[in-house]
């Protein structure tokens, strides 16, 4: 699987330190359980604090600290990129959690609390088991740190590497500054906090803002970045007087079938930056221009899709990744001109045959180069893996999802939640069950006879679940 990148901030920072980064994992034979692993981050110059002070902890008891040789790449006069790579052998089969803390997170991150006094911390499940054979998690090729304007819509979509063709899921993560100690006092970036109007915080000013990632796409939308700038010129990307920055921590979570069952074989953190910078007072703010899509989360790619672009200017179309197209309202790509578009036009994509499942991506680049509108949708043969996933929480009853408290747990698995429920089902990785039964008064249970490892626990109200990971 390989994405496109959206947006990479090309500007002068000036703050301190870590900003965000993630680990990748490659196992690349069957002969031993030696693993290879490569931290990324990404850091600024004007600190003069350099990576590689931190701890990389292999999840079996062994880790190191410092001595890590740094190749270093600089992005823009003031953003580096920076890896070391270790290798790493196992000693048995299992389930690991691999992860790399280091002080200090840059100063002054709006939706956290001191900051500059936070460690940066990512971590990563990798399942050593020769049932999976070799393996390279998937792998960010774009910045983790990227720039949005307050009150424009922001689409970003992370250029991945996935080499060995298997399923990828995202999902939101509150950042954390040790394993298992989250932040302090982290904000969601819509919090009311942030805005000056919050019900009308998103880019029409018709409602509340939003920020969602999809579940299967990894598109983040965020519609939009509130107007509170808490920072000034000197720590702004260039040509900003104004700014304020949002950590955004996300999961990659890949499966592969083995034996037939769909099995989860490795979930990365992925921590990242958003730099929201103010609208340029001369420049009057266009109506970002909407597309309408009858299709799902996922498509066969037999059939055609049609899209539709709502537009009060002129917008180029950007499609991506081009090979998987076949034609485009009937014509060859290459003989299609998606520029210079006019108000309420309609496509229809025809796709190439594929071995497997794909994302294509659509994107609306207004004149000045900036997405404007977004989507993406799995191209499948059949759509199977999608159609049998049941949605676990209605929106409207997201707020009373559960909390497992402490997580990693002891004898007893415990929550906090604001409704009773009637049944449990811990699940292993594979998605089988290892324990199930009714709930009493307590909320609580006995997970005495469950060997370590990493389980979810899905709690039954009526018609509706919860599912929720935990590690013991």
């Amino acid at each position: 699987m390989c994405v496109v990148a959206v947006l990479t901030i090309t500007s002068k920072l000036d703050a301190t330190h870590i900003r965000g980064g993630f680990i990748q994992a490659k196992r690349g034979d069957l002969l031993s359980l030696t693993y290879q692993f490569t931290f990324v981050g990404f850091r600024d110059t004007d600190s003069g604090i350099q990576f590689g002070s931190g701890t990389f902890d292999f999840g079996d008891g062994d880790s190191k600290t410092g001595d890590f040789i740094i190749s270093e790449t600089q992005l823009s006069p003031n953003v580096v990129r920076a890896e070391f790579t270790v290798v790493h052998t196992y000693a048995s089969q299992g389930e690991y959690v691999i992860s790399y803390r280091e002080e200090f997170r840059n100063r002054g991150i709006a939706n956290m609390e001191n900051s500059v006094n936070t460690a940066f911390y990512v971590e990563m499940m990798v399942r050593v088991d020769d049932a999976v054979g070799v393996n390279s998690t998937p792998a960010l090729l774009s910045p983790t740190v990227l720039e949005a304007t307050a009150g424009r819509t922001y689409f970003s979509i992370a250029e991945i590497e996935e080499e060995d063709g298997d399923d990828l899921q995202f999902e939101t993560e509150i950042p954390q500054q040790a394993r298992d100690v989250v932040t302090t006092n982290y904000e969601f970036p819509t919090n009311p906090k942030f805005y000056s109007n919050f019900s009308a915080g998103n880019e029409l000013g018709t409602g509340p803002p939003t920020l969602t990632l999809g579940r299967f796409s990894g598109l983040l939308t965020w519609d939009s970045p509130g107007d509170f700038l808490n920072l000034s010129d000197q720590d702004c990307p260039a040509g900003a007087s104004n700014c304020a920055e949002y950590v955004i921590a996300y999961r990659i979570n890949e499966f592969r079938r083995i034996n037939g069952v769909r099995t989860l074989i490795s979930s990365t953190v992925v921590d990242s930056q958003i730099i929201v910078v103010e609208e340029e007072e001369s420049e009057v703010l266009k109506i970002a221009p909407r597309i309408s899509f009858s299709g799902g989360e996922c498509e066969v790619f037999t059939e055609p899709i049609q899209f539709t672009i709502d537009s009060e200017e002129a917008y180029s179309v950007v499609l991506s990744p081009v090979e998987l197209i076949a034609t485009v309202n009937g014509e060859p790509l290459d003989a299609i001109d998606l520029n210079n578009l006019v108000h309420e036009n309609t496509f229809e994509i025809t796709f190439n045959e594929l071995d497997r499942d794909r994302y294509i991506y659509i994107q609306v680049v207004d004149d000045d180069g900036l997405v404007r509108s977004a989507f993406g949708t799995l191209l499948s043969p059949d759509c199977e893996f999608i159609n049998n996933l049941v949605t676990s929480v209605p929106p409207s009853a997201s707020r009373f999802a559960p909390t497992i408290y402490p997580n990693p747990i002891g004898d007893y698995l415990r929550w906090n939640a604001e409704q009773r429920f009637q049944r449990f089902e811990i699940m292993d990785l594979r998605g089988g069950a290892v324990k199930s039964g009714a709930i009493e008064k307590e909320q609580a249970v006995s997970t005495q006879d469950l060997p370590q490892g990493m389980y979810f626990l899905r709690l039954w109200s009526d018609d509706v679940f919860f599912d929720q990971r935990f590690i013991k």
